[in-house]
């Protein structure tokens, strides 16, 4: 008997079944293949636990701007103003920092204890790992579906290991919270793009408006992931939801504006 010729053995539907196998692999969450990925997400979430309490530990000072940030934070709980210490008891309005990180530390103070800056660095680190876990969904979702599982290991270790992020973790600094409002953010619009929801909307608005209130520069993280929402929208009022576009569209820009 002849053998069969390589093109035969091969048949096509072999061939598009085992591509279709490799692209749901590759689709496939970080923790799908079972408990040895949720054991090493496990075991990356501890290294950078352990990374950035050893900082907490090593690097913690309060001086400089986390003394404006605190001291505003402070007033805002003692005597419900936004204000500064000046000579003696005296208070005065200021507007030397933006309102979203003081409103943050004065939560803080109010669970934790007054000037519990400790307590402020232990809440920071917790977002931050939750951040690296959205981010590394993120890439995962957005990669080629061939390489996505690798991509959201590598953006899983390198966030969960970089010793230059985790350094500002620690510190009762905007740096922080920013990161985690930019993840929530893009996380939010990877969603938002691939399933139009009340849920991804919200938490988008949340995220880009809770940025511009703790930095000048945190609304172009808005002016860069807009387009994704306005795409998505646009296809939704195409498909015959122009009504629930516009709803949509009204209350996410009321959310965003309410702080303001």
């Amino acid at each position: 008997m002849e053998a069969a010729p390589l093109s035969q053995s091969h048949s096509p539907h072999s061939a598009a079944t085992l591509s279709h196998s490799c692209q749901e692999s590759a689709a496939k969450p970080l923790s799908a293949p079972g408990w040895r990925s949720l054991s090493a997400i496990v075991l990356l979430l501890a290294a950078g636990l352990s990374l950035r309490f050893w900082m907490l530990h090593k690097f913690f000072q309060v001086n400089g701007d986390a003394e404006i940030y605190g001291g505003i934070a402070k007033n805002l709980l003692l005597h419900g103003r936004y204000a500064l210490n000046g000579a003696g008891e005296a208070l005065y309005p200021t507007i030397i920092r933006l309102p979203g990180y003081p409103i943050f530390l004065a939560i803080c103070f109010k669970l934790f204890g007054m000037e519990n800056y400790w307590a402020v660095g232990v809440v920071q680190i917790f977002l931050e790992l939750a951040g690296c876990l959205l981010l590394a969904d993120v890439a995962r979702r957005i990669a080629p579906a061939r390489c996505g599982h690798i991509a959201g290991w590598a953006t899983l270790i390198l966030a969960c290991l970089c010793p230059f992020a985790a350094s500002y973790s620690d510190l009762p600094l905007t740096e922080c919270a920013t990161v985690f409002s930019i993840a929530v953010a893009l996380w939010s619009a990877e969603r938002f793009g691939r399933k139009i929801a009340w849920s991804s909307a919200v938490s988008f608005t949340c995220a880009i408006a809770f940025a511009a209130l703790l930095r000048p520069d945190g609304a172009l993280v808005g002016v860069a992931l807009a387009p994704v929402m306005l795409f998505a929208l646009r296809r939704q009022r195409a498909e015959g939801g122009g009504k629930n576009v516009l709803v949509m569209a009204a209350v996410c820009l009321l959310l965003a504006l309410l702080p303001f």
